[in-house]
């Protein structure tokens, strides 16, 4: 099960004397970092960027008793490597729900006998409303087998010059263009 994280009142009373003893100084830089965080999450496609801006505001929070801050470490850096790590945990998040909405879709021809006749043209019908590009890399990421999965995607994000967390973004929104098309076509039949 995964930990909240919750800001308390002690925690938010420490974060602030760590950026600043003036507390109007500390609340500016409050905010800026917590505008910092919503673009960082914003820009890497990350749905709830004010949420988890907030969240990881609370991790650090809660962590502050704990971090080594006798070097005095740039606020904002600290932040943003939590950030990373929660960056991370998302794309792990998208990865396994991708993985479990498409799977049924596109992992193999077995599933897609899975599908009554129409539902199998609907799905090959949006397949086609897809670009080249966009069909090649969501058949191609869903081309191979267990174990194969990692090197095979790994490869592809590299054949197409993107980082694999990238690959992962684009395939996930191919999916739900995909899912909303095969939705609408299966209604109208």
């Amino acid at each position: 099960m995964k930990k909240q994280f919750g800001l308390i009142e002690g925690n938010f009373n420490d974060l602030l004397e760590w950026f600043s003893e003036n507390r109007e100084e500390a609340g500016e830089k409050y905010e800026e970092i917590r505008a910092g965080l919503i673009r960082f999450f914003y820009f890497k496609g990350c749905a709830d960027s004010e949420n988890l801006a907030d969240e990881a505001i609370n991790r650090v929070a809660s962590k502050l008793s704990v971090l080594d801050l006798s070097k005095n470490p740039e606020p904002k850096n600290v932040f943003y490597g939590f950030a990373s790590k929660m960056y991370l945990e998302c794309l792990k998040k998208q990865e396994v729900e991708f993985n479990a909405d498409l799977h049924t879709l596109l992992e193999t021809e077995d599933s897609l006998a899975e599908f009554d006749n129409s539902n199998h043209e609907c799905l090959e019908k949006c397949l086609a409303e897809l670009s080249d590009k966009e069909r090649n890399l969501i058949i191609g990421y869903y081309s191979a087998e267990k174990s194969e999965k990692v090197e095979c995607r790994r490869k592809l994000a590299e054949k197409t010059k993107i980082t694999t967390g990238a690959l992962q973004i684009k395939v996930y929104r191919l999916r739900k263009i995909l899912r909303k098309c095969i939705e609408k076509c299966a209604a109208e039949k």
